[in-house]
């Protein structure tokens, strides 16, 4: 992945192997090339305990790419759980696994499913949080329609 930085003059070049076979794939390798100097900056990550892993991969292909639709619906998925709310926590692969367990969920392929050991209690609750969020995502998807209607 080829990552162009905004607010720097920088370019990253991000070695992510499982791209195509790991819903949330750990970072390897990266390089870093500063544009102003062409200081190149090599890490790698392979071996780490606690890699950065990646998220909403569906944003980083094209609709075309043959395993979009798999992609998207996780992300989808997952942002209805709310599991997007903190992004600085779950950057690093420890983070991503507390997580899925503070909201009972357990990640097999690409599907999300509430863990079989969980408090089923607490699963009703969290299942209620997702109801909600999906409600008011309909409500504004709705209401964009109609303020669009008016134009």
């Amino acid at each position: 992945m080829i990552r162009f930085h905004l607010k720097t003059p920088r370019i990253s070049y991000l070695y992510y192997p499982d791209f195509d076979y790991n819903p949330h794939p750990r970072l390897y390798r990266a390089m870093e090339i500063d544009l102003r100097n062409l200081h190149v900056t090599h890490r790698d990550f392979d071996g780490n305990d606690d890699p950065l892993i990646l998220h909403q991969i569906d944003s980083l292909v094209t609709p075309d790419y043959p395993q979009y639709e798999k992609f998207a619906k996780l992300t989808r998925q997952e942002d209805d759980w709310g599991l997007f709310e903190n992004w600085r926590s779950i950057s690093h692969l420890s983070g991503w696994n507390k997580c899925l367990e503070d909201h009972c969920a357990s990640l097999h392929s690409y599907k999300l499913s509430s863990r079989k050991d969980a408090d089923p209690y607490k699963v009703n609750i969290l299942q209620s949080a997702i109801r909600s969020r999906k409600d008011k995502l309909k409500i504004q998807q709705e209401s964009g329609v109609r303020s669009q209607e008016s134009e």
